[in-house]
Parts: structure tokens; C-alpha cells; sequence
């Protein structure tokens, strides 16, 4: 995960945090090994509509990364 997030910091050096956190995770969710079932599932979400599932997957995995992170933050030691 290390590596994909500097070699995306290399290649969008404008990107904060956040947004570099949510490719990673959409590039390591996309890479990854899938069933003949998720290309199925897949495959009648887009013919109704549905959508993506991947990006918002990782979308909402960021979301959960950076809540959690603020909430550590504002903890007092």
C-alpha cells in the first residue's frame, strides 16, 4: 500500500492526502483477484444503473480512513 501511494504521490505531486488515500484504494481494490460472481454482481449493477461499485467502495473506505483519523486526532493524550 506504501509503495502505490508514493508512486501516485510521484505522479500527482498536486493531490493532498485524502485524495491520494482514495486512489490507492481504488487501485488496490481494482488489482486485486475477483470471483466470477463479483463480474456477474457487476455486470447487473451497470445494466441497472447502479453504478461502479468499486469507486464507491473505495470512496467510502477514505471517508472512513480520514473520520477515524480526525477523531484520534482529537482525543487528548
Amino acid at each position: 500500500m506504501i509503495r502505490i501511494l508514493k508512486d501516485l504521490k510521484q505522479k500527482h505531486p498536486e493531490k493532498d492526502l485524502d485524495q491520494l488515500v482514495e486512489m490507492a484504494n481504488y487501485y488496490a481494490l481494482s488489482h486485486q483477484q475477483k470471483s466470477r460472481a463479483f463480474y456477474r454482481i457487476q455486470a447487473t449493477r451497470m445494466m441497472t444503473g447502479a453504478g461502479n461499485i468499486l469507486k464507491k467502495h473505495a470512496a467510502e473506505q477514505a471517508k472512513k480512513s480520514v473520520s477515524l483519523h480526525e477523531v484520534q486526532s482529537d482525543q487528548p493524550e
